[in-house]
């Protein structure tokens, strides 16, 4: 069984746990999920039984209607070019509190 995992660069050093002749790890570090949608077409999907897809983290300053739309396309498209695989999504990771985030804001007034 050939199992790919597309991720968002949160999970990139999974690939040194994993068997390399069963499991690939794809790291696209920043991208967002229109873009791993746009990425899919270019790699050959074919020869996996499974996809994992993490991908989202990048996209959590969205609302999640456009979130939700764009997974729905995402799945659609992973679908169209292989239909025989078995998608599976893994949730956000969540991230530390960022204790400079105010500051951020401070700075928007600028």
């Amino acid at each position: 069984m050939k199992v790919l995992v597309l991720e968002d660069f949160m999970i990139k050093y999974l690939s040194e746990l994993l068997s390399q002749s069963e499991i690939e790890v794809r790291s696209f570090p920043g991208i967002r999920i229109k873009g791993l949608r746009n990425r899919l077409k270019s790699l050959s999907l074919n020869s996996y039984d499974i996809i994992l897809i993490h991908v989202g983290t990048n996209n959590s300053t969205e609302d999640l209607g456009g979130i939700v739309q764009n997974f729905d396309c995402l799945f659609d498209t992973v679908l169209a070019l292989n239909p025989k695989l078995e998608v599976l999504i893994s949730g956000v990771i969540p991230r530390l509190p960022n204790r400079f985030r105010h500051d951020f804001g401070i700075n928007d007034n600028f």
